[in-house]
């Protein structure tokens, strides 16, 4: 009602002119329909073409366009050889700014070191890495479609969650209307338990994967902004079809959690050695177990996607010198490579099958940390176990009964979920091709290279 008033009162001056009238009254009427879109956010909004009020082109102020479109120019080569960056922080993060009516809002990143990239991290998994790769990779223009923007050489403009979600959706919109794949995942500011996952203890392993592959959000948190920015935004490149083999793989691990929680609890208190999994307690530890394993596919396939990409653009014979781990990772993920990424163990002429995943999940990863908690090869997964709680205890203390429980648990579950445990994730030729199976025959940088011509091409930016 206060916006209505005001324009009735700039309509009722008698001594305006009738020209500035009309300017005036279209002025204070496209603030009303950008702030209810987007807030008081970034000079980069989504606009109706003046042209056309039935096609919306992005639009920016020219200045502010200008400016950081000739930052982005000076930005330096990427690197994502990791053993030259520092460790000491780079970037500090900015009070959230808070500008839409429904929580949208920006990050100022300021630059403290000489470069924007680095090292450091208050984990295993919050590598900074460097806030400007979208940049670097998308172009100025789409990364400023998306909220991200330089204001000087120190400074970084990025959207949070709501905001991002938002310029997300208004690219669907041109994208839809062009008849072209929508981006299907979107982002939340926190991971948190719905009844299901309160009921049943879900870890935070258990809820990131169900939250992304059933409801298609992915965490872009506050508390780990720059490394949310860094490596995961071009999730926006991801199309389902592409992402058919880990969601398959992750719904097949979903049966098997809950079909491990159907197995009668052990009302008697004492641990029966052979029948461990009936302690809700050992059963759930280890189901978390299972789930902070393969969380790190989805985690490490989406990190990966501006590594592959700077590469691809870099290196003159990417696809030729035949790296298979980036196939891999969308494929079949970890549990077909070894601990530490240093070799993949694939056949030709063979069909990779859901069961094959799983058994390759217990057995290749699950149980030989179990049995090697010492090994380097498994440092980023050591504080999996390092809690030594009273579950882990028992569990390595009779692992190998132990783990022929969970391997007789498996095998029924197999048997009873024929149809799925068939399903083929991928079977290659002699020149590791796909030639059968959910996985893309196309290599998964070639796709999310397309898709930024194809977005690029929809909202109408031309290089």
């Amino acid at each position: 009602m206060a916006s209505f008033k005001r324009i009735h009162s700039v309509i009722s001056r008698p001594q305006i002119s009738h020209f500035n009238l009309i300017l005036k009254t279209l002025f204070v009427i496209s603030i009303m329909q950008a702030k209810i879109l987007y807030g008081d956010n970034s000079c980069y909004k989504l606009f109706a073409d003046h042209q056309n009020a039935h096609s919306t082109t992005f639009h920016a102020n020219q200045f502010v366009e200008s400016k950081h479109e000739e930052l982005a120019k000076k930005l330096p080569e990427p690197e994502t050889a990791f053993e030259i960056f520092s460790e000491q922080k780079a970037v500090n993060v900015g009070k959230l700014k808070i500008n839409g009516e429904h929580g949208q809002g920006e990050y100022t990143l300021k630059r403290i070191s000489d470069t924007w990239q680095s090292k450091h991290a208050t984990s295993t998994f919050t590598v900074e890495g460097n806030p400007t790769w979208v940049i670097s990779i998308l172009g100025s223009k789409l990364a400023a479609s998306l909220g991200i923007r330089l204001v000087d050489e120190r400074t970084l403009i990025i959207p949070n969650a709501q905001l991002l979600n938002l310029n997300i959706q208004r690219i669907n919109i041109e994208l839809r209307s062009k008849g072209l794949v929508e981006i299907p995942y979107l982002y939340i500011d926190k991971l948190q338990h719905n009844k299901w996952e309160s009921d049943n203890n879900a870890s935070y392993g258990e809820i990131f994967l169900r939250r992304f592959f059933i409801d298609k959000q992915f965490p872009l948190a506050e508390r780990e902004i720059i490394h949310d920015i860094s490596f995961h935004i071009l999730n926006i490149l991801l199309t389902e079809k592409l992402m058919s083999p880990i969601k398959n793989r992750m719904l097949y691990l979903f049966k098997f959690a809950d079909y491990l929680r159907t197995i009668p609890t052990n009302k008697t208190n004492k641990i029966n050695d052979v029948q461990m999994l009936s302690e809700i307690k050992i059963r759930e530890e280890f189901i978390k177990f299972l789930f902070q394993i393969a969380s790190r596919d989805l985690d490490n396939l989406s990190a990966f996607i501006p590594l592959h990409l700077i590469d691809a653009k870099q290196i003159k014979d990417y696809f030729e010198i035949g790296d298979l781990f980036q196939v891999i990772d969308f494929h079949l993920g970890a549990s077909f490579a070894s601990i530490n990424r240093s070799k993949i163990d694939l056949l030709p002429n063979f069909n990779y099958k859901l069961k094959d995943w799983l058994d390759r999940l217990i057995v290749n990863q699950a149980q030989f940390i179990y049995e090697h908690p010492a090994d380097p090869s498994i440092n980023d997964y050591k504080y999996f176990i390092n809690s030594q709680n009273k579950q882990q205890q028992q569990i390595q203390n009779n692992l190998f009964m132990f783990f022929v429980e969970v391997n007789k648990h498996y095998e029924t579950f197999v048997e009873l979920n024929k149809k799925d445990s068939s399903t083929v994730l991928a079977r290659y030729n002699d020149n590791m091709e796909v030639t059968e199976g959910l996985a893309s025959n196309e290599h998964p940088v070639t796709t999310m290279q397309k898709r930024i011509v194809e977005i690029k091409s929809a909202i109408g930016i031309t290089d």
